[in-house]
């Protein structure tokens, strides 16, 4: 099924038990499908994305809106 077709957002969490090349290769190979690729990584982890990637850290100082 094409649900990237109906749903245009993917969201990848808990990714941490796969090591960093995995996790840049599962990012790499999914960014091609929806309009919206999210992956929530720990910090190690996301420095082997290419920079090309629009990033949100989250950290100190700040605060949640919700």
């Amino acid at each position: 099924h094409e649900v990237y077709e109906d749903v245009p957002f993917m969201l990848l969490d808990s990714v941490e038990a796969i090591d960093s090349e995995r996790i840049a290769a599962l990012v790499d190979h999914f960014e091609q499908y929806p309009s919206f690729l999210v992956a929530a990584l720990l910090p190690e982890d996301a420095q082997a994305l290419d920079s090309a990637y629009d990033r949100v850290k989250w950290g100190d100082g700040v605060a949640s809106s919700a």
